[in-house]
């Protein structure tokens, strides 16, 4: 039992570390002082009627909220669900823990103000014990035996401006606090160094109207209409940073998966290179089929699309006479990348590698309308998921959203269906209320990214490499007639090198 208590102890240190809150708080001016136990909204900087505020992916958490704005739930892929437990006046009692170290139960003590002095595991066998300033800034932790664990100090404007942590009476650890602005934003510089080996470190966080960038100077964030962030956007170059979900008491809600941007009708280039010379052989058709975009004949259909040194490579179309239609990605002159046969008798989308389905993807019998989702190999299924309504009207409608196959549709209309990974879209079609839609690929911040291709809802089209959310490298373009086309590099949503 001891060995859990300790296992879960250095995990709870490293999930609650970075809290930044306090009983007196000034986020404006003093956001970095700590306090020893978060559990109300207002330690979390959460304004309005919180019910959830969530964050997926490797350190992703959750926390519940009470009407009164106590946390009373934490959950988190560190420590699993902490189930926080108060009286009928809302002052916090304990909190119960179960992760996959084991149940801990710990009790705390509250004062008058309502402030945690201290802390014990339900059997006593650990704890501890916070004391506070004149003004309500924590200053002191002792372990039950009563010795000084840590002290921390503060300037004129309760400001934190040094911590130091002691071991067996003697200083151990010092961090020192130095507070300045830049671009407007708060910066905090902590300097850190261990006693006995004399070895330092420095840690630079910046923060907006107390909510911590960390050491991200260049993010911009947007607020919901509560006064809490959703988004974190890079100044520099728009794209989207992270997000968070978050729900209120009164059934209102903000952020969660970001839709993607919609991309603009791609720009005509601007000064363009001229286009390589053609290369014909017997075969070829139209275009350049060694190192450009040509169209090629075979015995039992055609090829048009990139080349690169005479074989099939990146985006193209190809025609089986008697079959379907490839429409995706190449690699050495093989099925390689997002793809999507269509052929007359069973259509075949998803993760192409070696010139086979192999990865996620599903397949349609036309026939019988028979549809299979799941992970392949060779064309085989080997993880096949199940698709079901979940009878929500918003949210997860269908499926799992988190790492198997779902449909995700908010609230303005836009909807995706595909797989996810990490509660992130991964591969699928994404379908936006205007009637545009996107079919491809996505990166960890649900942007366009890869491979993928864009129907635009005036019968525009591209198809061909992405990289956050714009058009990037080889692709393809035609406007609603399908008369003017654009082929060649692209650049940040632009062609910047023509291949006709």
């Amino acid at each position: 039992m001891k060995t859990v208590k300790l296992l879960y102890l250095i995990a709870w240190c490293l999930l609650f570390q970075p809290v930044v809150a306090q009983y007196t708080i000034d986020w404006q001016n003093a956001p970095a002082n700590p306090i020893p136990i978060a559990h109300t909204k207002n330690h979390f900087n959460l304004k309005g009627d919180i019910q959830t505020e969530k964050v997926s992916g490797e350190w992703g958490y959750e926390y519940v909220f009470d009407q009164r704005g106590n946390l009373i739930l934490s959950k988190s892929s560190l420590l699993g669900d902490i189930q926080y437990v108060y009286d009928a006046n809302g002052k916090l009692l304990k909190s119960v823990s179960k992760s996959k170290y084991g149940d801990v139960t710990e009790v705390y003590s509250i004062d008058s103000n309502g402030r945690v002095i201290g802390w014990n595991y339900s059997d006593n066998s650990g704890g501890a014990r916070f004391g506070y300033n004149h003004k309500g800034l924590w200053e002191t932790t002792h372990n039950l035996n009563g010795e000084l664990t840590q002290k921390k100090y503060y300037d004129s404007q309760n400001r934190i401006i040094k911590t130091e942590s002691y071991k067996n009476g003697a200083v151990s650890y010092v961090s020192n606090y130095t507070y300045s602005y830049e671009g407007g934003k708060l910066k905090v510089i902590r300097n850190s160094t261990t006693i006995e080996t004399g070895k330092s470190s420095s840690l630079i966080d910046y923060y907006e109207q107390g909510n911590n960038l960390y050491s991200k100077n260049n993010l911009t964030l947007v607020y919901d209409n509560k006064g809490n962030w959703y988004q974190k956007i890079d100044s520099g170059s728009k794209r989207l940073y992270s997000t968070r979900e978050l729900s209120y008491h009164d059934g209102t809600s903000s952020g969660g998966s970001p839709k993607g941007n919609t991309p603009q009708t791609p720009s005509a280039p601007n000064s363009p290179n001229s286009p390589n010379s053609p290369v014909t052989t017997n075969d070829c058709v139209s275009g350049d089929c060694q190192n450009g975009w040509g169209k090629k004949n075979y015995s039992y259909g055609y090829y048009e699309g990139f080349w690169k040194n005479g074989v099939r490579e990146g985006y193209g179309f190809f025609h089986w006479t008697d079959a379907g239609n490839y429409i995706g990605f190449w690699q050495n002159d093989q099925l390689h990348g997002y793809g999507c046969y269509l052929g007359k008798k069973k259509n075949l989308i998803g993760e192409y590698r070696n010139g086979m389905m192999n990865g996620v993807g599903y397949t349609h019998e036309l026939e019988n309308d028979k549809w299979v989702r799941a992970v392949f190999k060779n064309y085989l299924p080997e993880t096949e998921y199940t698709f079901y309504d979940n009878k929500v009207a918003t949210g997860c409608v269908a499926g799992d959203c988190q790492n198997a196959y779902g449909r995700y549709k908010w609230s303005n209309g836009d909807s995706f269906t595909g797989f996810f990974r990490n509660g992130k879209m991964y591969m699928g079609t994404y379908s936006f209320s205007s009637g545009d839609k996107y079919e491809g690929m996505f990166n960890t911040n649900n942007q366009f990214h890869g491979q993928g291709r864009f129907f635009f809802k005036d019968n525009s089209y591209y198809g061909g490499e992405w990289q956050n959310g714009v058009q990037e490298g080889l692709g393809y373009f035609h406007d609603s007639g399908g008369l003017n086309k654009k082929i060649g590099q692209w650049s940040n949503g632009k062609l910047i090198k023509s291949y006709q």
